[in-house]
């Protein structure tokens, strides 16, 4: 059994990233994102990981703003938006802008 941290390595794919976002916050990482998906449908919940959500005020899809919960300081749901395009999806929090790899948009 390979294992980061405590974690087995061999869990599915979210649950490694989960594990990965926590020990990230145990190593004192800076704060980024990453969603679980590389791509959805206009409407779908989007849900991303990362660190230093708590505070955040904004969400966007490739410059189009969506709804979104912060869940947890390391999680927050959000809902891709009406007009949204492929590209990058962006976290504003209190500390700066949060940017990911393009995230891929369907209508």
């Amino acid at each position: 059994m390979s294992a980061i941290g405590g974690y087995d390595a061999n869990l599915e794919d979210r649950s490694r990233s989960v594990a990965l976002v926590l020990q990230a916050g145990k190593a004192g990482l800076g704060p980024f994102i990453r969603t679980l998906t590389s791509a959805g449908k206009v409407g779908s919940q989007v849900q991303i990981l990362g660190q230093g959500f708590t505070g955040a005020t904004s969400v966007t899809f490739n410059g189009v703003a969506a709804t979104f919960t912060v869940d947890l300081d390391t999680y927050l749901t959000a809902v891709v938006p009406a007009g949204a395009t492929t590209g990058p999806v962006q976290v504003t929090t209190t500390t700066g802008t949060l940017s990911n790899a393009n995230f891929g948009t369907t209508q």
